[in-house]
């Protein structure tokens, strides 16, 4: 009985620092999560300020319901980068995560682009030759 009192504080203590240790690892994720959540927004946005640079309504239209199909608001994208970006430097990783999906959205349009006119292309040698 005596082991048992001397050991409860050493129990206590280890079982406190568990839970501070899998509570951070916890919030450490969790923030995670919602920077790339709010990082692949704002490279789709991105994309398509250049889509749609010729149509800014559409552009608008094309945001909005992009923010609500994520369950994003603007003021949780700006909240996000207030409460990211103080200092600036902690804003890097983000950026870049934003930068690395620029590029592969980037990639992605671009291939269906030259599929896109692959395809208008070979209609058009078939209609040509279905006519002579």
């Amino acid at each position: 009985m005596i082991w048992l009192k001397r050991l409860l504080p050493v129990i206590v203590l280890a079982a406190a620092v568990g839970v501070y240790l899998l509570w951070g690892k916890w919030s450490a994720q969790r923030q995670l999560q919602e920077q790339n959540r709010v990082a692949l927004v704002t490279a789709q946005a991105w994309i398509a300020t250049a889509k749609y640079r010729n149509d800014p309504k559409r552009f608008i239209q094309y945001r909005d319901s992009l923010l609500e199909a994520n369950g994003v608001t603007r003021e949780e994208v700006f909240g996000f980068l207030e409460r990211t970006g103080d200092p600036p430097e902690e804003l890097l990783p983000f950026a870049r995560r934003v930068q690395w999906l620029v590029d592969s959205l980037y990639r992605i349009e671009d291939s269906v682009l030259k599929e896109a006119e692959r395809r208008t292309q070979d209609s058009s040698k078939a209609t040509i030759i279905q006519v002579e």
